[in-house]
């Protein structure tokens, strides 16, 4: 199954796997277990359950990532943005090159991708995967510095 990140809305980033119930988000702990009332017409909704008896998290849909299945070239978990209700979430990761190019990683046209932030924005979106050796994920305390 595919892994999963959010942020609740007091501000816990948590991984998982994803789950949506009628219009809420969540994040559970362990591979979920759902199962849906007969009468789902008349207001009864999901029920999501898992073996490790810990409950789901509701998260943020804005927060959503998708973890992409490689590391950078530190080791470091790549997450993506991806799209979430019809729009697309700002979970993505942040990277940059040696030579100090930055670029956001989304889910986009069936792959993932980095999207060059300017300047660089002469070839807007170049496929994730032949790219992993040459960028690092930028943390999120150290974004805006």
């Amino acid at each position: 199954m595919i892994k999963f990140r959010g942020t609740t809305p007091e501000g816990k980033v948590v991984e998982g796997y994803y789950v949506k119930v009628t219009d809420k988000h969540f994040i559970i702990p362990a591979p979920p277990k759902i199962s849906f009332c007969a009468n789902y017409g008349e207001g009864c909704f999901g029920v999501i359950e898992n073996d490790s008896g810990e409950y789901p998290n509701e998260v943020l849909p804005s927060s959503l990532a998708m973890y992409v299945g490689i590391d950078d070239k530190n080791g470091k978990k790549i997450w993506g943005s991806f799209e979430v209700d019809g729009v697309m979430s700002e979970g993505g990761d942040r990277a940059k090159n040696e030579r100090g190019e930055t670029g956001i990683v989304v889910f986009s046209q069936g792959a993932f991708v980095l999207v060059y932030e300017p300047p660089h924005n002469w070839d807007p979106m170049e496929p994730i995967d032949g790219l992993i050796k040459r960028w690092e994920v930028i943390p999120k305390e150290q974004e805006n510095g």
